[in-house]
C-alpha cells in the first residue's frame, strides 16, 4: 500500500481482505508491476543492473454478487539499468521484447505482436509503450517505466516492465518448435541508417523493409537510434 501511494497507482478497484495479515497489504493486488517496482527500489543502491520476474495470479473484483474474481495466472518481467546514457534508451525495450519473444517459443505458442499505445497502468511511459498481442487477442503490455515514477520512488535506474496473461496465451494454437534446413549460400548482411522524423515508429520502418523483397529478406532487426550531430531537431 504505500508503494501504491508513492507512485500514485492505488487501484479505484480492488478485493480487500477481512483478516489481512499487516496494515500495509489490505487489498488483493490487481497487477504485478508494483510488485517488481518494489524489488527494484529494495535492491537500486546495490545492484546497477537488474533482471526480475515473477509468475503469480492478480485479482480482479467479481462482475456480478454470484460470481468469482477473474484470476489469471500472469507473467511479470522488469529490466533495469543505471549505467545507460541518454542515447541508449531503447536498449532495455528491445531486449525485453527478445525475451517476450523467446518466451513464446519456449511455451510453443505463436509470437506476440507489439501495437503502439494502448497501456493505462500508471507507470508506464505515456509514449514508449506497446499493448501486446497474439492472433488479434490482447494479453498484455510492455512498457518503460514513467519517469515520475522512477523519481516517486528515488531510482537511479531506467526500467521497462511487462505483463502478460499466460492464461490467455496458453489457449492459443500450439505452435510446435522446429527447424529450417541450413541455406545452400551463406546469409548476407547489411546495416541501414534511415533518417526519420521522430514520430516514425521502429516498426513501420520494419514493416517497410520487409515488403521490399519478402522472399530474399530473411530477418530485419533493429539496432539503436541516433540523435545530434549532422541530423536536424526532430530527426
Amino acid at each position: 500500500e504505500p508503494l501504491l501511494q508513492k507512485i500514485d497507482a492505488v487501484p479505484e478497484s480492488r478485493m480487500f481482505l477481512r483478516n489481512a495479515i499487516s496494515a500495509e497489504m489490505p487489498g488483493m493486488r490487481t497487477a504485478l508491476g508494483p510488485n517488481l517496482l518494489g524489488v527494484l527500489e529494495r535492491n537500486e543502491r546495490r545492484e546497477d543492473q537488474l533482471s526480475v520476474f515473477e509468475i503469480g495470479r492478480v485479482f480482479a473484483p467479481p462482475t456480478s454478487d454470484d460470481s468469482l474474481p477473474v484470476q489469471p495466472i500472469t507473467l511479470g518481467i522488469l529490466i533495469a539499468d543505471a549505467r545507460l546514457k541518454p542515447d541508449e534508451d531503447a536498449r532495455l525495450f528491445s531486449a525485453l521484447k527478445g525475451v517476450i519473444k523467446g518466451v513464446g517459443n519456449a511455451v510453443e505458442r505463436a509470437v506476440p505482436r507489439l501495437e503502439q499505445g494502448g497501456v493505462t497502468v500508471p507507470w508506464a511511459h505515456p509514449v514508449r509503450q506497446a499493448q501486446v498481442t497474439v492472433n488479434g487477442q490482447l494479453i498484455g503490455y510492455v512498457a518503460e517505466v514513467h519517469p515520475m515514477t522512477l523519481h516517486a520512488l528515488d531510482l537511479k535506474h531506467r526500467a521497462v516492465i511487462a505483463e502478460l496473461d499466460l492464461d490467455a496465451w496458453r489457449k492459443q494454437p500450439e505452435v510446435p518448435t522446429g527447424y529450417s534446413p541450413l541455406p545452400k549460400f551463406p546469409a548476407v548482411f547489411r546495416d541501414f541508417a534511415v533518417v526519420v522524423d521522430e514520430s516514425i515508429r521502429a516498426q513501420d520502418i520494419h514493416e517497410a523493409i520487409s515488403v521490399v523483397a519478402p522472399v530474399q529478406i530473411r530477418d530485419v532487426k533493429f539496432q539503436s537510434v541516433f540523435r545530434g550531430g549532422d541530423l536536424p531537431d526532430g530527426r
